[in-house]
């Protein structure tokens, strides 16, 4: 099959104008805006002070966390309960581990 130029730039056209159109229904813009973090991004200074770091996460704005240590039963050398209550008193909720399970 041959394509004028002609045909091809209408085609284009048309494809540039349906998903322009459409790409309002498929923004993510309307989200929740959640500023979230994974703490593996920040592994060696929380290896080095959990606690700082955490407050220093807290103070840029972060709203959730994402784990990535949990060795012997604890998170950053804190025990479940106390490493929520951490983030609890800074203002950095957890809510994927529901901590009351384990």
């Amino acid at each position: 099959m041959k394509l004028s130029r002609r045909s091809f730039i209408k085609s284009s056209g048309l494809a540039l104008a349906s998903a322009s159109l459409a790409s309002p229904l498929f923004s993510f813009a309307k989200s929740k805006g959640v500023l979230a973090i994974q703490l593996y991004t920040v592994r060696e200074d929380m290896g080095k002070d959990p606690l700082g770091t955490l407050k220093q996460i807290a103070g840029i704005g972060y709203q959730h966390v994402e784990h990535a240590n949990y060795k012997e039963r604890k998170f950053y050398g804190y025990t479940p309960v106390e490493f929520k209550k951490i983030l609890a008193d800074l203002g950095i909720p957890r809510e994927r581990i529901k901590i009351e399970e384990w």
